[in-house]
């Protein structure tokens, strides 16, 4: 426990500057009232002995202190007048010293001989915390919304200034309860094994009398209300669950997001002397989904794999096998391992790790997943749509949520909140109010279609990765053509290459079936992809040729696994794959070159330095067209309030917000080029004057002109590479 304001001796002066008199309780806060501990993850309790402390403190002062000063030149290095030492302890936390002034060369020698080593500026810190919100008035404005969501999502709810004489603002607590640091220490020669990094979990308390203690920060201010309607969530997730279970990769796909959730999040690990820590709980957790995958591609039912992590030869065999789809020498390391294995013989670990199982098979728990994905992937969307209508700091913009998995219960009100982070707001919620209702050249409709979709459903990474399987797949249909068309371009001159540009996005056109435009983006930077090149340690490879080894081998792994691979364990998989000689020359060539390097390089030879495999298989990582396998950081996966992201980023999923829209939609949405005037009309006059047109390619001028006649306007064209279709959104005012 430490504290994060100081309460000190200060010579004639009071002790401080904390004050114990400013502590309050929660309980009594305004607003808050008895409610306060529905609003605590699970986490809070995991680390203050199952309870939620009451006592809040504002923070007003923080201590500094100093780490030494850096080499210009040579950052790495032990910093100049080193001031903070730490001592890894058995369980892989470290032990810190701060000193009150630079040692000596002697001094430093007596510590470094007692196994303290200088912490490096490399080390990092996460902070602990969570939110809670109380409106206080009526919303000052109301967006409402298109029905690309159905009815969950009916309208969006401002809080700012005053509304018909009244007060219309947000109440807000942020409030801190502990952090996670990540410890690096130099070490003193490349062997020490003193200076492993390490990991410390912190918890808060009053220095006056040292017990527990939350701080942060209570404010009103402006921002936004979000509410979804509870029943339509309901029949959603049931029909939704149902579905992705029924299809077996999807299924497992969805039941291995689940499990990585609860791997990484649930405190299964605690308590075991010398086993997994905060930490490596994390890695432990992608490791046991590629155990489970592979001892399944083996044969192994769910009911022997249990057992096998805990007998010796099970464990063997099964560490073995991880170790083909995770070799960077750096992960599964001796000490890792041997962490494991403790925590893994441990009879109270097991349980607990057994209960987890179990809930990923109970198809209630799933279900309850499935609905607090969407919330929790609605939420993302909506901060980072008010972020940027605002104009506001993503730093200066905080929310507010309650999932059954985060804090286990249901949220007690059918709502998130976005807010400013500053008393009364800076003016971003009303910036971001008026984007959405106040655009010239775009009418109101087109303009909140547009925006809400792009910020929910759309992923230029995501799209572009599709279509590249789309054309260049394993089971593409044009398949044949477009790799002919690239490696004709391909063999030709550089500086001749631009001149079959024009053909190639023919061939690209024919081959999504004329559902990309000639003149669009997506096929210029889809040409683009294709004929790219690769240059590594001076040797040039096409990506094309690249890119086919790569979505070969995925989905083999996919076929092996029963569900989508990370693209960590397609690395690892092609690693696998170039020993063994199969197939792969462009790959294969690939780790010569980097093996190659490494031979003739010659540098630091310890456990933290990167070697020919390890960079082959971040190179191959980086290559993969698998980003969005529902976890991707560059999407909906930004930092969260409920959590670490390494964490929280298996709760949210593009993918399950458009297969929520396809079914939220479905009776609105009509299909084919015969449209019947009447038909859409009537589908009009039942949701709010709007319409979903699925199609495969563009559709003619005459099937336009009759849509204009019946009264409809054309407000947003929806791309699905993964179908190659186009879902046009049409809208007929005097329906709504």
């Amino acid at each position: 426990m430490i504290a994060m304001e100081r309460y000190k001796t200060r010579p004639g002066r009071p002790n401080g500057p904390f004050r114990p008199d400013l502590i309050t309780d929660l309980g009594d806060a305004r607003q808050l009232g008895s409610d306060f501990e529905r609003f605590a993850p699970k986490r809070v309790r995991a680390l203050y002995a199952g309870q939620v402390p009451s006592r809040f403190y504002r923070l007003r002062y923080l201590e500094l202190w100093s780490f030494g000063r850096l080499k210009v030149n040579q950052v790495r290095d032990p910093v100049e007048g080193a001031q903070a030492y730490g001592k890894r302890n058995a369980d892989g936390s470290v032990r810190l010293k701060l000193l009150r002034e630079a040692p000596n060369t002697e001094k430093h020698r007596e510590l470094t001989q007692d196994d303290w080593r200088i912490i490096s500026p490399e080390s990092t810190s996460y902070p602990l915390g969570f939110s809670a919100a109380r409106p206080e008035g009526a919303p000052s404005h109301e967006v409402k919304l298109p029905p690309l969501f159905g009815r969950l999502i009916p309208h969006l709810q401002y809080f700012w200034g005053g509304h018909e004489g009244l007060q219309s603002r947000l109440n807000i607590w942020e409030i801190q309860y502990g952090a996670e640091s990540t410890i690096v220490m130099h070490k003193v020669n490349p062997q020490d094994t003193k200076a492993e990094r390490g990991m410390n979990t912190v918890t808060y308390a009053s220095e006056h009398d040292g017990l527990p203690l939350l701080y942060g920060y209570d404010m009103r201010t402006e921002g936004l209300r979000v509410p979804y309607d509870r029943e339509v969530l309901d029949r959603l997730t049931a029909t939704l669950t149902q579905r992705l279970l029924a299809d077996e990769a999807r299924g497992a796909h969805l039941q291995d997001q689940f499990l990585r959730y609860l791997l990484k999040c649930e405190p299964w690990t605690a308590d075991v002397e010398g086993g997994l820590n905060a930490f490596t709980q994390r890695l432990m957790a992608d490791v046991l989904c590629t155990m489970r995958a592979e001892s399944r591609a083996h044969g192994q039912s769910g009911r022997d794999f249990l057992p096998a992590l805990r007998d010796p030869a099970g464990w063997a065999q099964l560490l073995g096998w991880a170790k083909l789809y995770w070799a960077d020498h750096r992960m599964l390391n001796d000490e890792f391992t041997e962490q494991a294995a403790l925590t893994l013989a441990d009879d109270v670990a097991f349980t607990r790790l057994q209960k987890l199982f179990a809930r990923v098979q109970n198809s209630q728990k799933v279900r309850e997943y499935v609905s607090d994905t969407l919330v929790h992937s609605l939420k993302h969307a909506a901060r980072n749509m008010f972020t940027m209508h605002g104009s506001a700091d993503s730093h200066l913009v905080g929310s507010s949520a309650q999932l059954s998995v985060t804090h286990g219960h249901n949220a007690h009100e059918a709502a998130f909140y976005i807010y400013e982070r500053n008393q009364d707001g800076a003016g971003s919620t009303r910036s971001a109010s008026r984007f959405l209702t106040a655009k010239p050249g775009l009418s109101l409709t087109g303009r909140l279609v547009e925006e809400w979709w792009r910020y929910t459903l759309e992923c230029p990474v995501a799209e572009d990765e599709q279509l590249i399987k789309a054309v260049i797949g394993p089971d593409a249909q044009g398949r044949a053509e477009v790799i002919q068309e690239v490696r004709r371009i391909l063999s030709c001159p550089p500086h001749e290459r631009q001149q079959g540009l024009a053909q190639l996005q023919h061939v690209l056109q024919r081959a999504t079936q004329f559902t990309l435009e000639l003149s669009s983006p997506q096929t210029g930077r889809l040409a683009a992809q294709l004929l790219a090149e690769v240059h590594v340690l001076g040797e040039t490879f096409n990506q094309l040729e690249l890119l086919l080894e790569l979505l070969e081998l995925e989905r083999s792994l996919c076929q092996r696994f029963r569900r989508l691979p990370l693209p960590a364990e397609v690395a690892g998989y092609a690693l696998q794959q170039v020993k063994l000689g199969e197939g792969v020359p462009e790959l294969s060539r690939l780790y010569t070159v980097y093996e190659r390097q490494f031979a003739q390089h010659v540098g630091d030879d310890d456990d933290e330095s990167a070697n020919a495999t390890d960079r082959f298989l971040a190179q191959v990582e980086a290559l993969s067209v698998s980003t969005c396998v529902d976890a991707c950081p560059a999407c909906l996966a930004s930092s969260c309030d409920l959590g670490h992201i390494d964490v929280m980023r298996h709760n949210v999923s593009r993918t399950l917000l458009k297969r929520a829209h396809e079914l939220l939609t479905a009776d609105f949405t009509v299909t084919g080029t015969h449209l019947q005037a009447e038909e859409l009309l009537e589908q009009a006059a039942l949701n709010g004057g709007f319409v979903i047109h699925e199609h495969v390619g563009h559709l003619d001028s005459s099937v336009m002109r009759r849509l204009r006649a019946a009264g409809f306007e054309q407000h947003g064209r929806i791309f699905d590479p993964e179908h190659l279709k186009i879902r046009t959104i049409l809208y007929r005012e005097d329906q709504a």
